[in-house]
């Protein structure tokens, strides 16, 4: 398969927009990678991106160069891939067709499938709290994997979830947040893994399709527009504390990571927003992603690169760094329809 991989020049920040413009943060398309495919989600560890395709399987990608990240493998699976988490150096990988499926990527090249387990119901978002799997699936509520044997795993558990489980994250084994299509959020005690039980639910107004945790708050996705923060510090009473506004002109539900005090958001724009006060969230800086390439997944790595997947086939490399005022909005990156993968 001919690729086509589009480097990027280290000139100047992009798109920077703060409040405050002695203290402009920036966020600097640094590299991509162009593949043809239907990237789903997206984890990464140490100098390698793991890529969820619904078509081909477990994307491989090696980004110790940021300007110029390659491809090194593609592992194919039998089903669609929807969502991909890490664990130590395992991939855990989640399909819509009701399969969950064990990498050692000990040597990332040549990724080994160890270990997998069938769902009865499709998965639509996974997390990881070792040793468990947290799954989303739609009718079929909320599944406990025991991953303790990765190549034996086993469905330990499960609980229903009204309104279509969407998107899922845990707080230190002790909750579960499951945003859904219809129902709202729903809080789920998992610290008796085998017995879950749903404790309390939060409405919303539309959709909860992605769901993060950060000081005792969660960040919560699926509205164009907005992002809801609701205070879970007793998650008997979730409350909403605030809400920031992104995206206007997005057409599909938000993307999170959250790295320190920022909050990552991927639509059509990836926006940076300092978090270090959860209930007066503040937009940092937003580049709007290169057209057509609207995201399907966000994770930063533990240098600080942020790594974006893009629905049709991408993964852009950003950095974020303080700036000068002047170069605000200073220039722009080439589309990625040009082909500089002979640049130097």
């Amino acid at each position: 398969m001919l690729r086509k991989t589009v480097v990027f020049a280290l000139a100047v920040c992009v798109s920077c927009l703060a409040l405050d413009l002695a203290e402009a943060q920036c966020l600097e398309l640094v590299g991509a990678s162009i593949e043809p495919g239907d990237y789903a989600a997206i984890a990464a560890h140490q100098h390698h991106a793991y890529v969820a395709d619904s078509e081909e399987g477990l994307r491989v990608f090696d980004i110790s160069r940021p300007h110029a990240p390659r491809q090194l493998t593609t592992e194919h699976t039998p089903g669609h891939p929807v969502d991909v988490a890490m664990v130590d150096r395992r991939v855990v990988l989640a399909e819509n067709d009701f399969a969950l499926h064990v990498f050692d990527v000990s040597t990332p090249r040549s990724p080994q499938r160890v270990g997998a387990v069938k769902t009865p119901y499709p998965v639509q978002s996974l997390t990881v709290e070792p040793p468990y799997a947290y799954l989303a699936g739609f009718s079929g509520g909320l599944r406990v994997i025991d991953l303790s044997n990765p190549s034996s795993p086993f469905e330990l558990a499960s609980v229903n979830i009204p309104g279509m489980a969407y998107g899922v994250t845990v707080n230190g084994g002790t909750h579960a947040f499951v945003g859904t299509l219809t129902g709202g959020l729903r809080i789920v005690n998992i610290s008796k893994p085998n017995r879950p039980r749903e404790l309390s639910s939060f409405p919303m107004n539309g959709r909860a399709t992605e769901v993060l945790e950060a000081k005792n708050h969660l960040f919560i996705g699926g509205t164009p527009s907005k992002v809801t923060v609701v205070d879970v510090s007793d998650p008997e009473s979730p409350r909403e504390v605030g809400a920031i506004r992104v995206s206007d002109t997005a057409r599909h539900a938000q993307h999170f990571a959250i790295s320190q005090d920022r909050l990552f958001v991927a639509d059509d724009h990836l926006w940076m927003i300092d978090i270090s006060d959860p209930s007066n969230a503040t937009v940092l800086a937003a580049d709007l992603l290169p057209v057509e390439h609207e995201a399907s997944g966000v994770t930063v790595t533990e240098t600080g690169l942020i790594l974006v997947t893009a629905r049709r086939g991408g993964l852009l490399i950003y950095d974020s760094e303080s700036c000068e005022p002047t170069a605000r909005r200073a220039g722009l990156a080439p589309a990625l329809g040009d082909d500089t993968s002979n640049a130097s």
